[in-house]
């Protein structure tokens, strides 16, 4: 049960905040006059798909090879902030907007320094245990490419929940 917990605090949580930004925008959008919120849609649309594929491909094929998977998911956090901070805009009626703004970028880079310094090192002798291990276990069986030492167990049997 707690690692159901686990898994919804890291992967759920994160992916609906994500999933609320393209609704979001699009409520924003609709503030403006019919003709402007349609091209900001559109342009929504396109800026998400364009960022999309070149985050998924650049994080897979440049990023993770040349660097680590810990520099990547640090890189991508520190992307979120800097739009998120370039996107604030204060109310129009705040008494002192250029205030707000540079409390903001602080705010945005005590999060990035906070990121370096917490962000927990990664295992990769814990990261090649599981699914993977016991997929390419059964792979290697198959073709007669491993034998298992006698009374060692692999795979699921020593991954169980």
């Amino acid at each position: 049960m707690l690692q159901l917990f686990s898994v919804a605090l890291l992967i759920l949580l994160p992916a609906f905040l994500m999933g609320m930004v393209m609704p979001l925008v699009l409520a924003w959008a609709g503030t403006k006059s019919q003709d402007w919120a349609v091209q900001l849609v559109g342009r929504s649309y396109a800026m998400n798909t364009v960022g999309a594929i070149v985050g998924a491909f650049g994080a897979g094929f440049v990023l993770v090879p040349k660097f680590t998977t810990r520099f990547t998911i640090i890189f991508a956090a520190i992307l979120c902030i800097l739009v998120a901070w370039l996107a604030y805009q204060p109310r129009a009626d705040a008494r002192d907007r250029d205030l707000q703004r540079a409390v903001a970028a602080g705010v945005a880079l005590a999060l990035i320094v906070l990121m370096f310094v917490f962000a927990p090192r990664m295992n990769l002798a814990d990261l090649s245990v599981g699914a993977y291990d016991s997929l390419i276990r059964v792979i290697a069986k198959t073709r007669g490419g491993v034998d298992d030492e006698p009374g060692r167990q692999h795979g699921p049997e020593i991954h169980q929940c």
